[in-house]
């Protein structure tokens, strides 16, 4: 075919996909979002693809986030204005699997497959509304805007715990803050997440707006324990089980926020190693108007190597580069700006999203 200019009616043949997942026989789920003429807004759908076949779930336009259970059902998140957590039955029928009194905005499922956690967005006991009058409003929080969500909405994203036995759900943390990036540790009894002052106090500094720190939440207890020092403000990060060991995306704010991302090891006493020299940005810094989320993967740990794979930007690309033995290199190949990326439970696939 021959190359020509872009006209506006080609967007409305543009695919975006995201939120993919691999299961362990091959099948891959992702998210593909479109465009609704007729509507005019973004229609999301959970596709899969197995043995060479696609298969997109029914629904309304509204779904996100796809998820295999440990008992291999398929979940994801649905609904247009409050989302919930679905699953397919035994008969591959959708079913409402939460209910919850505000959207749900993500979830991961426990190793045993007993419980999973999902965040939402509530009123902290100090923050219970915006004070309103005719002169505007009061914001109690430094991003009082942001592009995509609007203002804030005087509510904090926190951790939720729903046991599948009992369809019981209890709040895991509490208090002026968001808890973002949370993970399962795999002894299934603790949460690591991140977030910024637990107590809010220092809300308005500029330290406290730019450093992001790791914290541990233990399930029984209900004890938060902080495991990174505030030296460095953390991204993305993974748990590395082979060494009790974090490895997250971070910077140190050296210049502000122009500072380029590193790959880091956080050791079980939270003391953080660098673990490359090279001229890199560790993640995805790439920014165009073919994406629709500033988010991207977290770095994957290979099962049988324990090698680290993580997203890097470099010279206007983002590729995939495997780090081991104190050295690293890009697997992927070509012209690439890939955000998202899955590793299959064997190690010899990784599935990414260019």
């Amino acid at each position: 075919m021959a190359k020509r200019l872009m006209n506006p009616a080609d967007i409305l043949q543009h695919h975006w996909l995201s939120n993919l997942n691999l299961h362990p026989d091959g099948t891959i789920a992702f998210v593909d979002r479109s465009i609704n003429e007729e509507t005019d807004s973004y229609h999301t759908a959970i596709t899969l693809i197995k043995r060479g076949s696609m298969e997109t779930i029914p629904g309304e336009g509204f779904d996100t986030l796809p998820s295999w259970s440990p008992s291999d059902r398929l979940t994801f998140l649905r609904g247009k204005d409050k989302k919930a957590i679905w699953m397919l039955d035994d008969n591959g029928e959708p079913i409402q699997l939460i209910e919850f009194p505000e959207s749900i905005l993500s979830y991961r499922w426990s190793p045993d497959g007993s419980r999973l956690f999902f965040t939402a967005k509530v009123h902290a006991d100090t923050k219970k509304e915006i004070h309103t009058n005719r002169n505007g409003h009061v914001f109690e929080q430094v991003y009082f805007k942001q592009e995509g969500t609007g203002l804030y909405s005087g509510s904090y994203t926190h951790l939720f715990l729903y046991d599948v036995k009992d369809k019981r759900t209890k709040q895991l943390t509490d208090g002026p803050f968001h808890a973002a990036n949370a993970q399962w540790l795999p002894n299934g009894e603790q949460i690591a997440f991140t977030a910024g002052s637990l107590s809010g106090d220092d809300i308005y500094t500029r330290r406290n707006e730019r450093i992001q720190d790791l914290y541990i939440i233990d399930i029984a207890s209900g004890s938060i324990e902080k495991h990174s020092d505030s030296s460095l403000s953390i991204q993305k990060f993974t748990y590395k089980a082979d060494e009790a060991a974090f490895i997250p995306i971070a910077n140190d704010q050296e210049f502000g926020s122009g500072t380029a991302n590193r790959l880091y090891r956080l050791d079980a006493a939270g003391v953080p190693e660098l673990l490359h020299t090279e001229d890199i940005h560790a993640g995805s810094a790439s920014l165009n108007d073919a994406k629709f989320s500033d988010d991207y993967a977290a770095p994957l740990i290979h099962p049988a190597s324990h090698a680290i794979y993580s997203l890097v930007t470099k010279q206007g690309q983002v590729h995939i580069h495997r780090f081991a033995d104190d050295a690293s290199f890009q697997v992927s190949t070509g012209d690439k700006d890939i955000y998202d990326m899955a590793l299959s439970a064997d190690g010899r696939r990784i599935v990414y999203g260019p």
